[in-house]
């Protein structure tokens, strides 16, 4: 609870300075990104209800592979541990910067530099990347509350849970950087079609996602989950986007409507 309060904090902190530009055209850009941002809120929740939604039978086969590789947890955790290097200590520190809030950071960045820029391509990849970082940090503090996984550095097996718990040492599943840093890199590679580009991000998300391994700070099931829960809001955040829609929101002092192409 207390690292969603945290990141709450620094996207306010960080994004407030955007929120009170004086340039009315900034005003106004912000008011309808902002309505995206909310809109993308409320379709994720709707996502599971909507007719023809592929949600439940994704997310039972997300569990099912999940659970086939809690198989394979402890010996993972073996080969990880055994695999200690001073070289490999530095390889994943990425999980430092990485998967966190520096990626919601980033992902500010991305759309403060589009916006003062006037650069609608990269206004619109920042506005993805903070929706999807957002709405994903969120999911997945609250699944791990309530499923309440053990780590593994405690010991207990990975089949110790305590639910409903707020302690750190019992929010294992799923993983938090994971969930992070795909969402982030998901967005990051679909805004240039380009192999290399999108191999980069992918691979940056991947690393962090074996990091939280070698750490020992989780399951692999628990990195896989979190993988799959940070590519899907994130996707479901680029098709919100490109879909043609038109929302009316009722602003502070003003009624904004948006019409997406």
């Amino acid at each position: 609870m207390q690292k969603l309060r945290n990141f709450a904090i620094v996207f306010l902190l960080i994004t407030n300075p955007l929120l009170h530009a004086q340039s009315p055209n900034y005003a106004s850009q912000i008011k309808k990104d902002f309505s995206f941002f909310l809109r993308s809120g409320e379709n994720l929740i709707r996502t599971p209800f909507k007719e023809n939604s592929n949600f439940w039978r994704n997310t039972a086969l997300t569990l099912a592979t999940a659970t086939a590789l809690s198989f394979t947890d402890n010996s993972v955790r073996n080969f990880m541990l055994q695999n200690q290097t001073e070289t490999n200590d530095n390889i994943f520190s990425v999980d430092k910067f990485y998967g966190n809030l520096y990626s919601a950071g980033f992902a500010v960045f991305v759309y403060g530099y589009g916006l003062l820029s006037d650069n609608a391509k990269i206004r619109k990849t920042g506005l993805q990347a903070i929706t999807a970082v957002f709405y994903a940090g969120i999911a997945v503090t609250a699944i791990k509350s309530i499923v309440g996984r053990h780590r593994p550095f405690l010991n207990d097996g990975n089949k110790k849970f305590s639910p409903f718990s707020f302690n750190d040492d019992f929010l294992s599943f799923p993983s938090g950087h994971a969930t992070i840093a795909f969402a982030l890199s998901t967005v990051m590679a679909n805004s240039y079609d380009n192999f290399s580009w999108k191999f980069f991000w992918y691979s940056l998300a991947g690393l962090t996602a074996t990091a939280r391994l070698y750490h020992d700070r989780h399951w692999i099931s628990d990195v896989f989950t979190g993988a799959v829960l940070g590519y899907s809001i994130a996707r479901v955040t680029i098709k919100e986007t490109t879909e043609k829609n038109s929302f009316l929101y009722i602003m502070p002092n003003s009624v904004v409507l948006l019409i997406s192409l």
